[in-house]
């Protein structure tokens, strides 16, 4: 059932303030009537207010694609939510994408960032780098919620080929049936390391 504020928190004159810090959230109408020295009473003449004074909580970030970090696609998309939020006129998101793998750190241009509840980022400018997407959530009644975010690691650099040296024998032709390679890639920097996939293959064969 609709309660009714007390009268205590009812300033009523030409220019009239309701304190609802008591009464929370929710939707109020305030209703006034004019009453002249006869004691003629006029009809209600009302006005409508909604109280959100809660802050919506920090946005749940989810990187969609692509599917793991590091990644080598340089739009990476976010999904934004809040889950539950019951704000009255919804939500808006503001985004902000730093890199963080450079002193001092890089902010992404704004141009660059489609922020929302998918929210995409153009990597293609800053390149290879850590980087970290946050996201507030502002209601209609222009609470900000605290910080949520989500990281990323651009690596769209190929490697340089791998460097092949055999080791054991020390020379070819050689008479050892399992000869031994070192395989490295000196200077190279992709975060997660590397991963080798190896062939062999006869150039020749005796008969």
């Amino acid at each position: 059932p609709n309660r009714t504020v007390p009268a205590s928190d009812v300033t009523c004159s030409p220019t009239t303030t309701v304190d609802l810090s008591s009464s929370g959230d929710g939707d109020y109408t305030l209703s006034v009537i004019a009453t002249d020295a006869a004691g003629n009473v006029g009809p209600a003449g009302t006005a409508s207010y909604t109280l959100d004074a809660t802050v919506p909580a920090a946005p749940v970030v989810t990187m969609t694609a692509p599917v793991q970090s590091p990644g080598n696609d340089t739009n990476p998309t976010f999904a934004v939510t809040n889950a539950g939020d019951t704000s009255p006129g919804g939500l808006t998101y503001s985004c902000t994408v730093t890199k963080t793998s450079v002193t001092p750190h890089v902010t992404v241009p704004g141009a660059d960032v489609t922020c929302g509840s998918t929210t995409s980022v153009n990597l293609r400018s800053t390149g290879d780098g850590d980087y970290t997407l946050s996201v507030v959530a502002t209601d209609a009644a222009g609470n900000v919620s605290p910080t949520g975010s989500a990281s990323y690691t651009l690596d769209a650099t190929t490697p340089a080929p791998p460097t092949v040296t055999l080791v054991s024998p020390s020379s070819s032709p050689g008479n050892v049936a399992s000869p031994e390679f070192s395989v490295t890639n000196p200077g190279d920097s992709s975060p997660g390391g590397l991963t080798y996939a190896c062939s062999a293959t006869p150039m020749s064969r005796s008969p």
